[in-house]
């Protein structure tokens, strides 16, 4: 799902200057939520 470079801002937020910045993205929204969480990166080897 996040094979592409593009698709990290969908994980973590749009840079500033961005539309979108003022959100964050769906990785920060719920470890902000739920900060005591794990997180498990599975085939991170496939990420760019």
């Amino acid at each position: 799902e996040y094979m592409e470079k593009f698709s990290v801002s969908r994980l973590i937020g749009a840079p500033p200057g961005y539309v979108g910045y003022d959100e964050g993205g769906q990785l920060t929204e719920a470890v902000r939520r739920r900060p005591y969480s794990v997180v498990l990166f599975d085939e991170i080897e496939k990420a760019h």
